[in-house]
């Protein structure tokens, strides 16, 4: 990779190594632009991040692809990786009930029967109003705003559902997919995850760790890790270029932001007011999360919620790693994770590593009966400061909006999924969209 010192001026700067900062640059240098990726930390990968402990591995970060990320799954064959992706085994799901009663549900059949008659009816109308004669809008790329949709909160806008379609499909899709609850999604957001569950997609991991599609992509374009860029370098409205935490700067005809919203609003300078409106009051889920390597497997669902449990829960879903993708589990050990979500993971954050494992090793007890302390054999404690964005009432207006300011700066392009619909698959269509913005600007300065 080259060295930041001997690099003075490159036709695009990406920050940022994630997988949008990585395909965004593949994208331009495929295009025929000279690219640099600037990483402030000492990996790539962003938010996909492996974790190996005596040759078992366990997602800490994002989990999954699933088989309708089209743009994806294509960049991934053209990479010669899709050989590399593995079917999860989802197994069944498990699901609490106010009464601490474990319901485990293998298929569509065992969901309608825990629903009953009222919980299917809600189904069937969820189905008929949100999907078949709902208002259509992309799953996974922002392209309109249905204010009917974005106005409200889902709860709101789900005021109808009983309280068995909230418990049971609801309540865990919002938790699961957006890390929050039906009080602080949108409804748009959450008739979007809707419809992606009613196409049933598959879910697919890498044979070797997700992280290995970063790494696979790093090796096709530079990348200099440990290089913070504190701001921009401008003329008038124009960015020509970055400056760097050490003092130095490089110069580009054109820069793409592909860090997480917190990060942009750092870089991005104030003098560009409309952008940094947005950038500085970006709604987030951020979240802690637990890891646990016991030391035997543990029979159990894949995925486990415990939301309609009525006493206060920090971790209301687990995933048994081991169950889901044994391909990365050779030992056969059980590897269990403990989820928060917005707004109760922000009060997670606050405590030390100890008091996170403690409380959700408890908390875990509900899902996976009999388990004990003594089983443990290394646990780790995940922060996503940032986590993931959060759509609210009126996010995909103020979205759209961001792109119009943002677009009016020349030499200045941002993506990353949050500004778009919140996936993998969302960030690389928001990076080629920016890559070939960046490539038109070239053609017009040249």
């Amino acid at each position: 990779m080259p060295i930041v010192s001997e690099v003075s001026k490159v036709d695009v700067i990406v920050v940022g190594a994630g997988i949008t900062g990585l395909s965004t640059a593949y994208a331009v240098q495929k295009a025929g632009g000279n690219v640099l990726v600037l990483e402030a930390s000492d990996h790539v990968g962003g938010r996909i991040m492996t974790r190996e402990r005596n040759g078992d591995k366990v997602e800490v970060g994002q989990q999954y692809l699933l088989s309708t990320y089209d743009n994806a799954l294509a960049l991934i064959e053209e990479l010669g990786m899709s050989g590399e992706l593995i079917e999860e085994s989802r197994e069944a799901y498990q699901y609490i009930d106010k009464k601490g009663r474990s319901h485990v549900l293998d298929g569509e059949t065992d969901l309608l029967r825990l629903l009953g008659v009222r919980g299917a009816a809600d189904l069937a109308r969820a189905t008929l109003q949100l999907g078949t004669l709902g208002k259509p809008y992309p799953t996974y790329d922002l392209e309109t705003c249905v204010e009917e949709y974005d106005n409200v909160t889902a709860n709101e806008g789900l005021a109808w559902a009983g309280e068995k379609f909230r418990d049971f499909v609801l309540r865990p899709m919002c938790y699961g997919n957006a890390g929050t609850s039906l009080d602080h999604l949108s409804l748009f957001d959450a008739t979007r995850m809707f419809r992606s569950h009613l196409k049933k997609p598959k879910h697919f991991a890498f044979r070797q760790g997700n992280l290995s599609f970063p790494k696979k992509l790093a090796e096709q374009v530079p990348v200099v890790l440990n290089v913070k860029v504190s701001g921009l370098l401008t003329r008038d409205d124009t960015v020509v270029g970055v400056q760097l935490a050490d003092g130095r700067s490089v110069e580009a005809r054109h820069v793409i932001l592909c860090t997480t919203p917190d990060a942009a609003a750092r870089i991005t300078p104030e003098a560009f007011t409309r952008p940094r409106a947005l950038l500085d009051d970006f709604h987030h889920s951020p979240l802690a999360l637990a890891f646990f390597h016991l030391d035997r497997p543990v029979r159990s669902a894949g995925v486990s919620f415990g939301i309609a449990y009525p006493e206060k829960r920090f971790f209301n879903l687990s995933i048994n790693h081991t169950v889901t993708r044994p391909f990365l589990v050779p030992s056969g050990k059980a590897i269990i994770s403990a989820w928060s979500a917005y707004p109760d993971s922000p009060e997670m954050l606050a405590k030390s590593d100890e008091e996170i494992a403690g409380r959700a090793f408890e908390e875990l007890k509900l899902f996976y009966p009999g388990l004990s302390h003594e089983w443990i054999e290394h646990n780790e404690v995940v922060r996503h400061a940032w986590g993931y964005s959060r759509h609210a009432p009126g996010d995909c207006r103020r979205l759209l909006e961001f792109r119009d300011d943002a677009a009016r700066y020349a030499g200045l392009s941002y993506a990353n999924a949050d500004y778009n619909l919140v996936s993998l698959e969302s960030g690389i269509i928001m990076g080629k969209r920016a890559a070939a913005r960046a490539m038109l600007g070239l053609k017009e300065l040249a």
